[in-house]
């Protein structure tokens, strides 16, 4: 339900820059890469999209 907000060109900037610029090392890393706001940055805490973290 929270991932159905993600606008589809957001989603796929996320993917297109993993796979240019290799995996996101922490949620600080993943923010300074991606363009986002803090209300999407919350549906992906949320959702346990940061789980790699291991916060």
């Amino acid at each position: 339900m929270h991932i159905e907000r993600l606008e589809i060109r957001l989603t796929q900037l996320i993917s297109e820059e993993r796979t240019q610029n290799g995996d996101y090392t922490s949620l600080e890393n993943f923010i300074k890469r991606i363009p986002i706001g803090i209300e999407t940055v919350q549906i992906l805490i949320f959702v346990g999209a940061f789980r790699f973290a291991g916060k």
